[in-house]
């Protein structure tokens, strides 16, 4: 029997961009998939968008920002794997079936990450990290002659047990949660696979969380000396909770 899989989309505020987001996750090929919207606080027809899809189950919590809205799906989860999917992203057809193919090959891995495709819309400006030089694979120490990261965080698919193992993401990260997880779980010695192929459509639309330079770099620098800081005194990561 195939394994259940979650699938966690965060939302607020997401009446432009839902429908085909949550369309996109129905549309998965992998069988049994639940789909779980967590609505972070929405002051706009973010509920009744999700009402009208039958396979989408609805949660609502006070607003607190993305990572909360991660964590409060993820702890509701029943499936054995789990992803994250942003309100303003979608799934290529057939993502699922072939991560979940992989982990039940590769029993060892926790997690399976993949590339992902920019949808840049007309008349947008692409965010600076879309246009700099690719960042290394995690842990690879090689440089990609490409201009979108390399393997991002949020093409994962990942077995529940890694969230018991080095916990949820840290809510002291407005941008950067999913970059400082992925760290804890390289950290924790977990297994991390890595599939060139393209496991989501991200939409560059103007208003995208990520377009805060200022804040991506901030977060980044706390991230990486707290990486750092765990490497020197030998701990093991920090498990927030949900």
């Amino acid at each position: 029997m195939q394994p259940l899989v979650t699938t966690v989309i965060p939302a607020f505020n997401a009446e432009r961009f839902l429908a085909a987001t949550i369309e996109s996750a129905l549309a998965q090929d992998h069988d049994p998939h639940e789909v779980i919207v967590v609505d972070d606080g929405s002051t706009d027809a973010t509920p009744e968008i999700v009402g009208h899809f039958e396979g989408a189950r609805y949660m609502r919590q006070e607003n607190g920002g993305p990572a909360a809205a991660r964590n409060a799906g993820t702890a509701a989860a029943a499936g054995e794997m789990v992803c994250c999917l942003d309100h303003d992203d979608l799934m290529p057809p057939g993502r699922l079936r072939r991560q979940v193919s992989y982990l039940l090959e590769h029993p060892t891995s926790g997690v399976v990450l993949g590339r992902q495709e920019l949808l840049v819309e007309p008349g947008v400006e692409p965010p600076e990290w879309a246009r700099r030089p690719r960042l290394p694979a995690p842990g690879s120490g090689s440089m990609e002659p490409n201009d979108n990261p390399f393997y991002p965080v949020c093409t994962a698919l990942t077995r529940s047990w890694v969230f018991d193992r080095v916990g949820y993401f840290d809510l002291s990260f407005r941008i950067a949660a999913d970059v400082d997880w992925l760290f804890r779980i390289l950290d924790a010695g977990i297994e991390v696979g890595m599939l060139d192929e393209v496991f989501l459509v991200r939409r560059l639309h103007g208003a995208n969380l990520t377009y805060d330079t200022a804040g991506n770099w901030s977060d980044m620098v706390r991230i990486l000396k707290a990486r750092i800081d765990r490497k020197r005194s030998g701990a093991t990561p920090a498990q927030p909770g949900p």
